[in-house]
Formats: C-alpha cells, sequence, structure tokens
C-alpha cells in the first residue's frame, strides 16, 4: 500500500490526528506530511483545523472507502474463499460491509446468479464488474451511516423470498455474545436473513474476533461456515470445536 494510503487510513481510524503525529508514525518529514495533507485535501478526504487534520467523515462514500481499504487484502482473500460457494444458479444475499467488496471481482466469470443486497456500494461494483451476475437492490431507506438499505419496506421486500445462500458480515465475533453489530437497523435485516437463508456464511476478517457490540443477531453455531483471513487465537478455534460451524482461513 502507498504511504499516503497507510496515512489517510490512519486518521480516518482515529478520526483526526497532528502532522507532527504523522510524522511520527510514519517516519516522514515535515515537507511529505505537508504534501500528502495536500494531495488529502485535494481528494476530500480531509480537512484542516487549528493544527489538526481531521478525517472527512460527513462524506460517507468517502468514509466507506477508507473502510473498505482497511485489511484490503485480507477482505480480498475472504471475497476469494466466498466465491467458492457460489455455484451456478445460486440465489444469494450479501449484506451491508465492506469485507465483501472484493466479491464482484471473484465471481466476474459465474453465470446464472442473482445477488440480492441491501449494499448500495456493493451494488454498484456488482453491476460494474460482473456484467454476468444479475444484481438486485432491495428497497426501504437509506441509513447515512452505512450507505445501506434497511427499515419496514426491507423486510416486508425480503419476505417474499427465499436464498440458496447468505453472506454475512458482523462488527465482532465473540464466543460469549455471538455476531454482533454497531446499529439497531442493520442487526434486524440480517437477523431477519437469516431465516429465510439455506446456507449462511460469516465474512469477518482477524480484527473482529474478541469484539462484541449492543446489537446482536446470532449465535455462533447459528452459521455453517465463518470466513476469514487469518487463524484466530488459539482460544477462540478451541472454544468453537466441537460446535456445529467450520471455521476457514
Amino acid at each position: 500500500m502507498r504511504k499516503i494510503q497507510e496515512l489517510e487510513l490512519y486518521i480516518f481510524e482515529n478520526q483526526s490526528a497532528s502532522p507532527k503525529e504523522l510524522m511520527e508514525k510514519f517516519n516522514l518529514s515535515e515537507s511529505t506530511v505537508r504534501r500528502y495533507i495536500n494531495e488529502l485535501m485535494s481528494m476530500g478526504s480531509i480537512r484542516k483545523g487549528y493544527g489538526v487534520i481531521y478525517a472527512n467523515t460527513k462524506d460517507q462514500l468517502l468514509t466507506f472507502k477508507a473502510r473498505m481499504n482497511i485489511q484490503a487484502e485480507g477482505k480480498r482473500k475472504i471475497s476469494r474463499m466466498a466465491a467458492e460457494y457460489i455455484n451456478e444458479g445460486d440465489i444469494v444475499f450479501v449484506d451491508s460491509g465492506s469485507t465483501h467488496m472484493f466479491l464482484p471481482e471473484a465471481i466476474k466469470n459465474k453465470k446464472d446468479i442473482t445477488v440480492f443486497t441491501n449494499n448500495i456500494m456493493f451494488s454498484m461494483k456488482m453491476a460494474n464488474t460482473a456484467e454476468n451476475v444479475r444484481v438486485v437492490l432491495i428497497p426501504g431507506s437509506v441509513n447515512k451511516n452505512t450507505l445501506s438499505i434497511t427499515g419496514e419496506t426491507s423486510l416486508a421486500f425480503l419476505d417474499t423470498y427465499h436464498f440458496d445462500k447468505g453472506f454475512f458480515t458482523a462488527s465482532g465475533v465473540s464466543m460469549a455474545v455471538g455476531y454482533s453489530n454497531r446499529t439497531l437497523p442493520e442487526r434486524d435485516i440480517k437477523a431477519f436473513l437469516m431465516k429465510r437463508t439455506e446456507e449462511k456464511f460469516m465474512l469477518v476478517d482477524d480484527s473482529k474476533f474478541g469484539l462484541s457490540f449492543p446489537f446482536t443477531f446470532g449465535k455462533i453455531p447459528d452459521f455453517h461456515r465463518i470466513l476469514t483471513n487469518e487463524k484466530p487465537e488459539q482460544g477462540f478455534v478451541e472454544d468453537i470445536q466441537g460446535q456445529d460451524v467450520e471455521i476457514l482461513w
């Protein structure tokens, strides 16, 4: 990853940073940091305050882009793994999040597949990348924080379908809590779709293990497979053994 992208991700992850902090963190000269800051400002990614650089989180497209670049290689690996389970004739659901944003590239050559999603950015990438895949963006209200579709209209629409496979994401995965999410509308969609999906896959990068958030939507055995990019801590792997779920990395 280019150094300027690493710097951008650091600012988004921390919401703000001082030029001195960036110099020390990335071992860069003052002039180089200044040049990177100017370039990111011209792109609209950041804004300057008095001695502080802020992530431009008012622009949700830019925020989503930054989230997608975090653990990019790991997410690409997870998407390739997920693609292996998508077969000709499948009707699948892909939910919100950035973990599976590399899936369109991984399935672009597959045929006779229909993908339903409530993920606005994912639907756009799928439509542009995988010409042979039918894409259905479900109706409903736009959640501006996640760039996804949620709400009662979404649930009513989805109630008329049954899916062969579902690819879900979570903000946190823990043995004690299970799968959890930061927002209630996202949780409601996930929980509802779990009941209407034959084979369920959880797609999470290794940073999500051990975390828990307020809104839970399932226990560990509720999913058939967990696909991740790196082997979780040995304790988690040992705890999951004996439960009816397969974890792959």
